[in-house]
């Protein structure tokens, strides 16, 4: 009797064990067909410039999202003053450049030899894409205007093969009115060996002689041996820069009161005019205008320590018009927007009957 219980229950702890188990082989054999079916075949490797839906977004490719083979790179250096004098926008981002590669044949025949049977079709996703960021920056100390590629992003398949190097193809172009016609001034390709994420190409340069807009420009292509692999589109630095002779940015001010941003000269062929046509600018028209400002901004402002500055400056035909005038910290006026306009032109202050407030 004893002995037919034990059978009885033994069997019933089997049924139970059948019931939980077979269930789990299932999820886990479903489990393994989508994760074979999403295939987490990419290899990323990725700086903190950039996210990965950014990058997806980029190479219009999903299995980005779907990668669990992720190197980020912490290496975020871009230049604060090339920040500074992006139009006052602290925010804007240096120009994306997309470059997708193909491995040549006789190369993708090759990996399939070394990858083994097993991993063939492996072998046929070893093409892949690199995604770069273009600068446009100064150099005050050298008086030069200068631009250079980072990489921030390889994404190839496991098992794949980066392009042994990569051209560079570079220029700087300006213009005498921000949205005038750009002239190439510089251009140079560069042999960027083997690059590593988070490097940078050299600079290209150019020595400024006088006030001009710039802009980069940028085309990358990759290459196995001697066989161009792809490539990008050409690609625009976003920000156009607008540097005296110097090399020194256009000044960024925003008045707090009007939230009127300083404007950039609308050119940089102004030309000096003679002081007998200049407009008077006597404590008369000071007091016009700060009376105009108070009335039209409804402001009891008092002016202590600031300077009414001409936007395009009397000595180059400026006017008394408000619109051409705003009102900016003395210190400011005297140490950064005056002397960016003694390289403008000849080399004197055209500001300097300005500072009497």
């Amino acid at each position: 009797m004893f002995f037919y219980k034990s059978k009885n229950s033994l069997l019933l702890i089997l049924l139970l064990l059948l019931v939980t188990v077979i269930p789990t082989f299932a999820s886990a054999e479903n489990n393994t067909n989508a994760t074979s079916a999403t295939s987490n075949d990419l290899h990323i490797e990725m700086t903190d410039d950039i996210t990965l839906e950014d990058l997806a977004k980029y190479l219009e490719d999903p299995r980005v999202l779907e990668s669990n083979d992720v190197t980020v790179i912490q290496d975020k250096q871009i230049s604060n003053s090339s920040e500074e004098i992006m139009d006052g926008d602290v925010n804007a981002k240096p120009g994306i450049i997309v470059a997708k590669f193909k491995l040549p044949k006789e190369e993708k025949n090759q990996s399939n030899a070394e990858l083994g049977e097993e991993d063939k079709e492996k072998a046929q996703l070893a093409d892949g894409g690199a995604v770069f960021f273009l600068e446009l920056d100064n150099d005050v100390l050298y008086r030069q205007v200068k631009t250079r590629v980072k990489l921030v992003s390889f994404v190839i398949p496991t098992g794949g093969k980066k392009p042994d190097w990569w051209n560079a193809d570079l220029a700087l172009s300006a213009a005498t009115e921000r949205n005038g016609s750009y002239i190439v001034e510089k251009r140079e390709d560069i042999k960027w060996d083997n690059p590593t994420v988070g490097s940078y190409t050299n600079w290209v340069t150019y020595y400024l002689k006088d006030a001009r807009f710039w802009q980069s420009v940028a085309r990358m292509t990759p290459y196995f041996g001697k066989v161009p692999a792809g490539g990008s589109l050409t690609v625009f630095a976003p920000n156009k820069i607008l540097l005296n002779s110097k090399a020194i940015g256009y000044p960024y001010y925003k008045d707090p009161i009007s939230q009127q941003i300083m404007p950039e000269p609308e050119t940089t062929t102004w030309t000096k005019v003679h002081s007998d046509y200049r407009v008077p600018w006597t404590k008369k028209e000071r007091e016009e205008y700060k009376d105009w400002y108070r009335k039209q901004y409804k402001t009891n402002f008092d002016f202590d320590g600031y300077e009414i500055h001409h936007i395009r400056p009397r000595a180059y035909g400026g006017s008394n018009d408000p619109i051409n005038l705003i009102p900016v910290p003395r210190d400011f006026h005297r140490k950064t927007v005056s002397p960016w306009f003694t390289g403008y032109g000849a080399g004197d202050n055209p500001c300097a009957d300005e500072e009497t407030e």
